[in-house]
């Protein structure tokens, strides 16, 4: 279903107003979004959840600081930095530095030319 209907009915003229919704909501997301828009620094954790469920779906992992969520948009649209960390056993660590040494370059060069290939 693409969306749902909310009804509401105005007590004093007896009217019946329906309005469509795109996104279902749950009970209370709205109005927690306009308080966050409201006072940003007042936001508790739990709200975030409860609006990050319903937008993006359950997470894929979850602890008690933390929670991951699948990534809503495609990989090919966001920016990146060009930096990233990659952690490597000791033994290549020491071949990387001494194969950038001999070569006269760094090792972010070095490895980024091993990477582009």
């Amino acid at each position: 279903m693409p969306g749902s209907w909310v009804s509401d009915v105005d007590s004093d003229l007896h009217d019946l107003t329906i309005v469509s919704i795109m996104e279902p909501l749950l009970p209370g997301v709205h109005d927690i979004v306009q308080q966050m828009q409201r006072n940003p620094r007042g936001i508790r954790c739990r709200d975030l959840c409860r609006v990050y469920d319903h937008y993006f779906g359950a997470p894929r992992k979850s602890a008690t600081s933390h929670r991951v969520y699948k990534t809503p948009w495609p990989l090919e649209t966001r920016s990146y930095s060009g930096r990233f960390v990659v952690r490597v056993p000791e033994e290549v660590h020491r071949r990387l530095a001494i194969q950038a040494a001999e070569s006269g370059v760094s090792h972010n060069r070095l490895a980024s030319a091993k990477l582009s290939r």
